[in-house]
């Protein structure tokens, strides 16, 4: 008996920790492993601090930034969403040029899939969109009833 609990604990973890490993974050090691889209801007700030500060407010959305003392990244703005929970759909990162940009790009997300952008339509929770703008690497969630939804339906 000990030794089939033993076994089913085992392939338990195994198996958690094979399923954490698919799953893909769509964000640099850059960010913190605990931002992720979704999370709520109450969430967000308990965990960032002062380590970011409000950078732009509209009635949709808010936007907060943090500076980076990095190698290749300047600065991240993150978007909230005004509604609801305020969840977080949209990332900017500013590399300091477009060769860091577009290495973390390919590593990311490998050749464009989508004209010069890349769009994970499967991806789980939200479909994911990235595209690049000058030295910036744009990634949004498109999550319902924010900013991207109304564009990609």
């Amino acid at each position: 008996m000990r030794l089939v609990l033993g076994l089913l604990l085992v392939i338990g973890i195994s198996s958690c920790s094979v399923f954490k490993r698919k799953q893909k974050r769509y964000l640099p090691d850059n960010i913190d492993k605990n931002v992720h889209f979704g999370m709520s801007l109450k969430e967000f700030k308990n965990l960032k601090g002062n380590k970011v500060s409000l950078y732009a407010e509209e009635s949709f959305r808010k936007a907060y930034l943090e500076n980076l003392n990095d190698d290749e990244l300047v600065s991240i703005v993150y978007y909230f969403d005004e509604d609801g929970d305020k969840p977080l759909y949209e990332v900017i990162l500013d590399y300091k040029d477009k060769n860091g940009r577009d290495e973390e790009a390919a590593e990311l997300f490998g050749d464009p899939n989508d004209g010069d952008e890349w769009s994970f339509k499967e991806a789980k929770p939200w479909p994911i969109k990235a595209w690049t703008y000058k030295s910036k690497l744009i990634v949004v969630a498109v999550i319902p009833n924010t900013e991207w939804w109304d564009e990609e339906q």
